[in-house]
């Protein structure tokens, strides 16, 4: 919280728990090191200690001003909390102010991102990457958006001015595709604003 106060920052984000030993394992060619699950904790007493985490954090938040939103991760990590609707429903209702980080991708894996939609009131922040294959036939996120259809599901958050953006990508994707990318979602939010006049 401190360098977020030093940097004016007016959200932090944070990931949910994973109720496994996690350790990190390989680097990943243009993305973030591999993490490797291991040992199954104790699911109610991850969630227990998130709490007690959160309460230390909305004591922080509070004092620097600066609003916590939770992010929601990939079902790659299965057991986590919180992780569907209801999860994210009961974490608002525990600690009032909060929001939520919707990865689009981490929920387009998952399975789940109709439902998180439904928390709309809540969402804050968008981090918007497509997943895809290398070379060598494995499969990973954080590569850029090369369809309009992507934001479909997205329309009515893409309403929405207080939403914040972040296209999050790995190493090595291009400037070029970067650019490519930032036309098109400016196209999708140019006809969304012409048709909702």
């Amino acid at each position: 919280f401190e360098a977020g106060m030093i940097i004016d920052a007016s959200v932090i984000s944070i990931h949910p728990s994973v109720h496994y030993e996690v350790v990190i394992g390989n680097k990943v060619a243009g993305n973030f090191d591999k993490p490797i699950i291991c040992e199954s904790k104790d699911a109610y007493k991850s969630k227990e200690n998130f709490y007690l985490l959160m309460e230390y954090i909305i004591k922080m938040s509070k004092y620097a001003g600066i609003k916590v939103i939770v992010e929601n991760i990939s079902s790659e990590f299965a057991n986590t909390y919180p992780f569907g609707k209801n999860d994210f429903f009961e974490l608002f209702e525990q600690f009032p102010g909060i929001g939520m980080l919707l990865d689009v991708e981490h929920a387009r894996h998952s399975g789940n991102l109709y439902e998180l939609l439904e928390l709309n009131g809540n969402i804050v922040e968008l981090h918007l990457h497509d997943s895809g294959i290398l070379s060598d036939g494995s499969k990973r996120g954080h590569f850029p958006i090369e369809s309009p259809s992507y934001f479909e599901p997205l329309i009515k958050l893409l309403e929405k001015d207080s939403i914040v953006y972040v296209f999050e990508h790995g190493g090595d994707v291009t400037e070029r595709e970067i650019i490519k990318e930032k036309k098109l979602f400016e196209g999708v939010l140019s006809k969304q604003k012409k048709q909702s006049r």
